[in-house]
């Protein structure tokens, strides 16, 4: 049997598949409203430990685009920046301990993001969060 006719089997599995992917882009400069859509620590290859945010642009041209923005878990002088982002993202952990384990809080938090590009690099902002109007009753501002 040919590797067509063995892959032919599932052809009709294939055409049906939903289109997934891990890849991310970096968005043009600008402001997002985008949605979490995925949280993970990992090792990087030379042994660095970091925390992956990922996210999904939910409105305007970049829709669906998906992007993830980086903190390293090995610098305190650091620790600020990823402090702020989780704040602004409703977890307030008191220990970086816990952040394994809450860190999927975060899942569907709707934010807005801006993008700005420094030479070689492209970098995130977390500026907010993105409240549905008939969910603000009782915010105090």
């Amino acid at each position: 049997m040919s590797i067509e006719e063995t892959l032919s089997q599932f052809d009709s599995a294939f055409e049906s598949a939903e289109v997934s992917t891990n890849a991310t882009i970096d968005l043009p400069e600008g402001k997002y409203e985008a949605k979490v859509t995925g949280t993970e620590i990992f090792e990087s290859g030379d042994g660095r430990n970091f925390f992956r945010i990922n996210m999904e642009v939910c409105a305007g041209e970049m829709k669906g685009t998906k992007f993830s923005k980086l903190h390293g878990l090995d610098n305190p002088e650091r620790f600020k920046y990823l402090k702020g982002d989780l704040t602004v993202c409703g977890l307030m952990l008191g220990k970086l301990s816990e952040l394994p384990v809450q860190m999927k809080k975060i899942h569907g938090t709707h934010l807005r993001v801006q993008c700005k590009k420094n030479g070689q690099y492209t970098n995130y902002y977390i500026n907010g969060q993105v409240f549905d109007k008939k969910n603000t009753e009782g915010v105090p501002f």
